[in-house]
């Protein structure tokens, strides 16, 4: 997906981009028509977005608010595993 995407406006070819408060995030013009990026804007739309991503679903466009604390992240993650893999 990453080729599909721009981030203030300029394309983004690596999947591990890392956004910045106020970077605007969109899908250049011809991807915003693919199925599979309507269809996970809807998805998201139903279940709702973080507090630290203002999304507007008309537009296909959504701005990072703040780097968001670790408890405003829903994902099961065990950092200390993490720590562990990348002490080696």
């Amino acid at each position: 997906m990453h080729w599909h995407l721009t981030v203030n406006g300029r394309r983004v070819s690596v999947p591990s981009y890392l956004c910045k408060p106020d970077d605007v995030v969109s899908p250049k013009e011809k991807s915003s028509k693919l199925l599979v990026i309507q269809e996970s804007v809807a998805k998201a739309g139903h279940r709702g977005f973080a507090a630290w991503v203002q999304m507007d679903v008309n537009s296909l466009k959504g701005k990072i608010l703040h780097v968001p604390a670790r408890d405003e992240i829903a994902l099961p993650v065990q950092e200390q595993l993490i720590i562990e893999l990348y002490s080696k």
